[in-house]
């Protein structure tokens, strides 16, 4: 009988923050799991407002590997990217959504 080593799903993030109406209005969502060797399962970050669009559950600029690819949101077009790390693809969402943020104002 084989040794099964069971890689269980453990939540690092699950966050979701309000942005005051003053500060442009939306919600930040961010959500990662890794498995209990550390390797990255599964992440989530979007940046949701109704206001400059409705569709897609209101998600303005998103990131995640959902459907099993690395794929970015942005305003109803979702596309590949080029996936180096984790910490890579936050650095550029929170990047892309403080400059679309900032437009909003």
């Amino acid at each position: 009988m084989r040794n099964k080593i069971k890689n269980d799903t453990i939540v690092i993030m699950d966050e979701q923050h309000t942005l005051p109406k003053k500060a442009g209005n939306g919600i930040l969502r961010y959500f990662l799991t890794v498995d209990n060797t550390g390797k990255l399962l599964r992440y989530s970050l979007a940046y949701i407002n109704y206001q400059p669009y409705s569709l897609d559950n209101g998600r303005v600029i998103g990131y995640d590997n959902d459907h099993s690819y690395h794929h970015r949101h942005c305003m109803g077009v979702v596309e590949p990217v080029k996936f180096s790390s984790y910490e890579q693809i936050l650095d550029q969402f929170e990047q892309e959504w403080r400059d679309y943020h900032e437009r909003l104002k």
